[in-house]
């Protein structure tokens, strides 16, 4: 290993450099292996994309009303220009794999500056390196972001955050960075004004100049909301509605966390361990490089937040705080350096502490590594088939052969189905682009697992859909709820019966019944 002249504190940058070269190859191997996998919800951008593209405007299907039904818009608008020429799958894929090596240098560059602003401190010993290396072997952060979502471009955002307020740490261009964020995932609205609260107490940053970005930061989220408003007659993305939480369930969510349970924040930064580790970073950091440190603690707070703020993700994983592990996993390096070294300090092994560190972290590569193993291994399991959506196309093809041209396929998986059948799809289970069932979801805390939900009654039988397109055990389910067989059951008094199943997984079928109308019974092969 190459050192500085520093040898004790970190490696050098062509060493530094090295490493990111093995990842990004490592990295481009990983996205080869998911080259036909895309998440069941970033074909729900694509197919935005592909309407408002073609002059259909920003609707889910071409007829359709204007309903938000996406929460990373922004992630939409920056695959525009690629999508024109590529295709919305093919941009996402490249434009993903690119930011996904972005983020990397970012973290790499982050951690350099750290380390020189630091100095000749051994607790800061492979900041450069380390953090990177923890990134690059982490699962979720990879495979959201090469399966088509917003998840690097995030990332990246929230880097050039962190490293602009360790330049210049009350940059009016920081709101603008905050406004992005917004645009890209909502909850990014707090990124901002933690900073401030966490900036004010230094000497760092101008505080007329800080309460200054914090209004022009007002300025563009009211610009943002006006133009929403105008748009779709709402003030939030139609997701907002479609996904409610409340008090219990976000005492319930922050619980799971701190016993490490908790499925929307990934390892190593879950369970009540890895709070003292991200304070004792945040606070090291703070010594040296206090606004960078405010900016990485407002990142991992806003993450931590929005992980215990929202209901378990359907993908088991940790989708909704990928975004947010570059920044927090430089203060999880540097807080676990710190706590080593307190800990072997107490029985006289403080030069020990760096080795201690450095097996942790192999021991969390390790893991990192065996669990995307694991995770690869059962794509044809649940939630495997809808993460990767390979085995959705063919299904959705026949239908979109098979089915007449203006029908209508209730359904809980719409992504895949509406961007490869083109056909209406009507989400009854959360009305991601409905704002009807959305606000239905709101009202009644919760999403609806069944289409025979009592909250649904009415506005069954007024959308009647031609379709109902569902897992094989929930068909059998809301037949045995009606009353019915698979030959026959009714969803609020409309009939339905199976005409085909399509196999998606292991001993998973797909099941697609029909309304049992003289007319469609004749239009259906």
């Amino acid at each position: 290993m190459r050192f500085t002249q520093d040898h004790h504190s970190a490696p050098s940058k062509r060493f530094a450099w090295r490493v990111y070269a093995v990842l990004a190859a490592y990295v481009g191997l990983f996205a080869w292996r998911l080259r036909d996998c895309f998440v069941d919800d970033a074909f729900i951008v694509f197919q935005y994309l592909r309407n408002l593209t073609s002059g259909q405007g920003f609707v889910f299907f071409p007829g359709g009303p204007a309903v938000e039904g996406i929460t990373n818009i922004g992630w939409l608008f920056v695959l525009a220009p690629f999508a024109a020429v590529l295709g919305p799958a093919a941009a996402a894929k490249l434009l993903g794999l690119v930011l996904v090596l972005v983020a990397m240098g970012l973290t790499i560059l982050l951690g350099q500056r750290l380390a020189a602003a630091v100095g000749r401190d051994r607790a800061i010993a492979g900041l450069a390196v380390v953090p990177v290396v923890l990134l690059a072997s982490n699962f979720s952060f990879l495979y959201f972001s090469l399966a088509g979502m917003e998840t690097a471009l995030m990332a990246v955002v929230l880097l050039a955050a962190a490293g602009l307020a360790l330049r210049r740490a009350d940059s009016l261009w920081l709101p603008v960075l905050a406004a992005l964020a917004f645009l890209v995932h909502p909850e990014g609205v707090v990124l901002l004004p933690l900073y401030t609260l966490l900036a004010l107490g230094t000497a760092a940053a101008d505080q007329r100049r800080l309460l200054l970005g914090n209004l022009l930061l007002a300025v563009l989220l009211g610009a943002i909301t006006a133009v929403r408003w105008g748009y779709f007659h709402d003030l939030l993305p139609n997701t907002f509605h479609s996904k409610p939480s409340n008090v219990l369930r976000v005492a319930a969510s922050g619980f799971g966390f701190l016993a490490g349970q908790n499925v929307n924040i990934p390892f190593p930064v879950s369970g009540w361990l890895a709070l003292p580790v991200l304070v004792l970073g945040y606070l090291r950091l703070r010594a040296a490089a206090p606004a960078a440190a405010a900016m990485l603690g407002a990142i991992a707070l806003t993450g931590l937040a929005f992980g215990i703020y929202s209901p378990p993700d359907w993908s088991q994983m940790g989708r909704y705080f990928a975004p947010y592990l570059p920044a927090t996993l430089i203060l999880f390096w540097v807080g676990l350096v710190e706590a080593t070294g307190r800990l072997l300090a107490r029985v006289s092994l403080r030069p020990a502490a760096g080795i201690a560190a450095m097996a942790v972290i192999l021991l969390v590569v390790v893991v990192s590594v065996f669990n995307g193993v694991k995770k690869l291994a059962q794509m044809d399991d649940f939630p495997g088939y809808v993460l990767a959506s390979r085995n959705l196309v063919a299904p959705s093809l026949w239908i979109r052969d098979h089915l007449p041209d203006d029908a209508t396929i209730a359904t809980r998986r719409i992504g895949a189905l509406a961007y490869f059948s083109d056909k209406a799809v009507f989400d009854y289970t959360s009305g991601l682009p409905d704002a009807q069932v959305a606000r239905l979801v709101a009202g009644c805390g919760h999403r609806f697992n069944l289409p025979t939900d009592p909250a649904l009654a009415e506005l069954w039988p007024r959308r009647s859909p031609d379709f109902l397109l569902e897992d094989a055990e929930m068909i059998d389910l809301i037949a045995s709820q009606s009353g019915g067989t698979r030959h026959r059951f009714t969803v609020h008094g409309l009939p339905y019966g199976v005409m085909k199943s399509f196999a998606i997984g292991r001993q998973k079928q797909w099941v697609l019944a029909r309304r049992l109308d003289e007319d469609i019974a004749q239009a259906t092969p």
